[in-house]
């Protein structure tokens, strides 16, 4: 993902509150239960010196029925909500934290990849498309409790329609009958070529990386003819009549979206292996805290267990970091906050605009980067004086 798109979430600094919830709504009590659950986080936030009106908006988005997940992450700060993410599996652990920034990383590694995609129902009527562009994560205007973090903007781009002909194959008998058939048939193919040319069109404009179509059956196969060969190659059938925005729809989607993301990441970790050889990737958290700070870190992967345990010193601006306070205070930064050396790499990477790659499990174990963290530089480290 591009880093930069988190930005807006680091417009302050210190005093931030991250929760991370059990918000299940599928129980009889879940409304309960979940109360329960925000009544001891708040009790460690209160404990840990967060301002009552930062708790307050917190509530009023736990509370909020509409927000349904299996999960939910909140960070706010100054009375407001800076962002919030539904999560597709119930935190282990509630998390109930106050902290120099807010702590992105486990919400990072949970949330499906948002790779710009097109989820199209085909009919032979016409059909449907929803266009799902980046960013991965936006700060988004909200109501009054403060800003929403959507993981990806979607937009509709209208229903195709019918021509005025017959659509459905007719059941009128007599001489007339191989008319409307063929009547039918025409429209059938009209409406699949007006539905093709603008997946094409919406494809092309989304910078689509996939396209996940479902619908009648004849009606798909139809569309698929008519899509331009390189708009064709990146379609995943989903054998299902259902709308575009169907939670069915949406898990293969996700799944899609996901398989995508870790083999982008698998091609880029082994880029890095390649640019370590040429002295253009660096590994641990010394090396990459460095390299971010400088600008120099234009991919930065940071594994699950990335950083465990280690801290680093901020000041106000983003690359404002280093492992020790006496270094900070050579670059002029006073009166330094200690955090989570991940997160510190987080703000740092989002405030250079590098690439960022929280790794999955199975790729973090083949490459095993010191630290779990590494990056992959811009331009080559200088030689040895």
């Amino acid at each position: 993902m591009k880093a930069g798109t988190l930005r807006p979430l680091y417009d302050a600094f210190g005093a931030y509150a991250s929760v991370y919830l059990d918000t299940d709504r599928r129980s009889p009590d879940a409304a309960r239960a979940i109360g329960l659950r925000w009544r001891e986080a708040r009790e460690a936030l209160t404990g840990a010196g967060a301002r009552e009106d930062t708790l307050d908006a917190i509530a009023s988005l736990i509370a909020d029925a509409d927000l349904a997940a299996p999960g939910r992450a909140v960070f706010a700060r100054d009375g407001a909500v800076t962002g919030t993410i539904g999560l597709r599996t119930t935190p282990a652990l509630p998390v109930a934290e106050l902290a120099p920034l807010p702590h992105l990383r486990h919400a990072l590694a949970d949330v499906p990849a948002a790779v710009p995609h097109l989820r199209v129902s085909a009919s032979r009527a016409g059909g449907e498309i929803i266009a799902y562009y980046g960013p991965d994560l936006r700060a988004a205007s909200g109501p009054a409790d403060g800003a929403r973090l959507d993981r990806q903007e979607a937009r509709r781009t209208g229903e195709i329609t019918a021509e005025s002909w017959p659509v459905h194959k007719t059941s009128v008998g007599g001489w007339s009958q191989a008319r409307y058939q063929r009547s039918a048939e025409r429209a059938w193919a009209e409406n699949a070529k007006e539905l093709a040319a603008q997946v094409t069109r919406a494809a092309s404009q989304s910078r689509a990386e996939f396209v996940v179509l479902a619908g009648d059956v004849r009606a798909r196969s139809l569309v698929i003819d008519r899509l331009a060969p390189g708009v064709r190659e990146l379609v995943v059938v989903l054998e299902a009549e259902v709308p575009p925005d169907d939670p069915e729809l949406a898990a293969v989607a996700d799944a899609t979206a996901t398989r995508i993301a870790a083999e982008e990441c698998e091609r880029s970790l082994s880029r890095w292996r390649e640019l370590a050889d040429h002295d253009q990737a660096v590994a641990g958290v010394q090396a990459t805290i460095a390299a971010v700070r400088d600008g120099q870190a234009g991919t930065v992967f940071l594994c699950d267990d990335a950083a465990l345990g280690s801290i680093a010193w901020l000041g106000v601006e983003g690359t404002d970091l280093a492992t020790s306070q006496a270094e900070l205070a050579e670059r002029g930064v006073l009166a330094p906050l200690a955090e989570r050396a991940d997160e510190a790499i987080i703000r740092a990477a989002a405030s250079t605009d590098a690439e960022l790659f929280i790794v999955p499990g199975e790729l973090a174990s083949e490459y095993a980067p010191k630290d779990g963290v590494c990056a992959a530089l811009r331009y080559p480290l200088p030689a040895p004086g």
